[in-house]
C-alpha cells in the first residue's frame, strides 16, 4: 500500500510516485508479494494524478485496486477509485453524494475505519445516509502504528452509537461485506455450507449486545476453520 510519506521525499513525492511504479510494483508482482494495490489519495500524501499512476500500474501488474480517500478533506479519490472500479474504497468521511452514487454503480465496497476519526479528527463518515443510498458497507479497525485498535468490538460500538448504524448493519459490515470487500465472500464472511468455518461464540445474551455492551471482550471461543483457535481470551496453540 502506498500510504505514508517518508520525511525525505515530503516535498519530492512525484518521484516517489516514480519509484513506486517503476520499482516497487513491478518487483512486489514479480515476487508474488500482494494481491492488492492500494493508495492513499489525500492532501499532503499522493494526489489524484500520483494516485492515478500507482493503481494503474497496480492493475497491469495483476493487482486488484483499493483505495484510501476522503479522510482528512474532499481529495478526488473516491471519484477516481469509482472510475477505476476499485473493490473497496476506505473513509469516505467528506466524499460527495454524487461520488457514492458512482461507486455504487460500479459495486464497490466503501469500508468505514472508525479508529481513525475516533483518534484524530472527530469527523466520521456519513454511515446513515451512505447506506440509505445504497452503498454496501465494511467495517475495519485501519489497525497501524497511528490506529493501534485491534477490536472489531470497538469498532462494532463507535459505528452503532457515533455513526448511527444499526447492530445488524454493523455485524453485516463486519462479516460478509468485509469479505466481499477482499473478494473472499465465496469462502468466509457467514456460515454457509462450503465455506470455512469460520466462527466467533460470544458470551452474550444476543446480538445486540455486541454494540451495546463496551469495553470488554465478548468472545467466548474462536473457531478458525473448524479448528478452536482460541477460548477466553486465550489463543491455543
Amino acid at each position: 500500500m502506498a500510504q505514508g510519506i517518508p520525511v525525505e521525499y515530503e516535498s519530492k513525492v512525484d518521484r516517489l510516485t516514480d519509484e513506486i511504479v517503476k520499482e516497487w510494483i513491478p518487483k512486489v508482482a514479480e515476487m508474488k508479494l500482494a494481491e492488492y494495490c492500494d493508495v492513499f489519495c489525500e492532501k499532503g500524501y499522493f494526489n489524484v494524478k500520483q494516485s492515478r499512476r500507482i493503481l494503474e500500474t497496480g492493475r497491469k501488474y495483476g493487482m486488484k485496486l483499493r483505495i484510501h480517500a476522503d479522510w482528512l478533506a474532499h481529495s478526488g479519490g473516491a471519484k477516481l477509485g469509482a472510475e477505476l472500479g476499485v473493490i473497496s474504497a476506505d473513509h469516505l468521511i467528506f466524499t460527495t453524494p454524487e461520488e457514492i452514487e458512482a461507486l455504487i454503480r460500479k459495486g464497490t465496497i466503501g469500508t468505514f475505519l472508525p479508529t481513525t476519526p475516533f483518534c484524530y479528527l472527530g469527523t466520521y463518515a456519513k454511515a446513515r445516509d451512505i447506506i440509505n443510498r445504497g452503498l454496501p458497507v465494511a467495517l475495519a479497525t485501519d489497525l497501524s502504528a497511528a490506529d493501534m485498535c485491534e477490536s472489531m468490538q470497538i469498532m462494532m460500538n463507535i459505528a452503532v452509537l457515533q455513526m448511527r448504524m444499526t447492530t445488524e448493519e454493523a455485524l453485516t459490515a463486519s462479516t460478509i461485506n468485509a469479505a466481499y470487500s477482499i473478494d473472499r465472500a465465496h469462502e468466509i464472511g457467514s456460515l454457509e455450507e462450503g465455506k470455512k468455518a469460520d466462527i466467533v461464540v460470544f458470551d452474550a445474551p444476543n446480538h445486540k449486545y455486541l454494540s451495546y455492551h463496551y469495553g470488554i471482550n465478548l468472545a467466548e471461543k474462536v473457531f478458525k476453520n473448524g479448528k478452536l483457535v482460541a477460548e477466553k481470551g486465550r489463543r491455543i496453540p
